[in-house]
């Protein structure tokens, strides 16, 4: 009966307990062209990353950032460009995965939808360009500042 229960109580999790080979190709990607020092910033801490150079990069996640996320603020792209402009140098990078967007779902950490407008407004914003893009992943930086 317990493993019966155990069952239907760890179902589902499999979407964020499992990354996939796109995620994984995103991640080494990030390491190729982020700079020793710059600060990787994604949706929640749920992804393939801090296998390399762990002491070598500022990790962050949305969910960690000063405005609360889960205040009801769906708003994210403030507080997420507001932290990327803040290390410009040597680098600020976004990465969303399939499985951000999972544990976002089932564990309830950021307001529902809040993950597309974020990318829908990075999409359209000025201020950052996506670098890298797979089925299951996205790569954001801040574009080279003007001169």
């Amino acid at each position: 009966a317990l493993l019966g229960g155990f069952l239907f109580a760890r179902y589902g999790n499999e979407r964020i307990e499992h990354f996939t080979t796109a995620e994984l190709a995103a991640v080494r990607q990030l390491y190729k062209i982020a700079p020793r020092g710059s600060l990787l910033l994604a949706a929640t801490p749920d992804l393939p990353w801090k296998f390399q150079d762990y002491t070598s990069y500022e990790y962050r996640t949305v969910a960690s950032l000063k405005s609360n996320p889960r205040s009801g603020d769906s708003d994210l792209a403030k507080p997420v460009l507001s932290i990327m402009r803040q290390h410009r140098r040597p680098g600020a990078y976004f990465i969303i995965t399939r499985s951000n967007r999972a544990d976002a779902e089932v564990r309830g950490i950021l307001p529902p939808a809040s993950l597309d407008r974020l990318e829908q407004t990075l999409d359209r914003s000025r201020t950052v360009q996506l670098v890298y893009a797979n089925q299951d992943a996205r790569i954001y930086a801040l574009r080279p500042a003007r001169r």
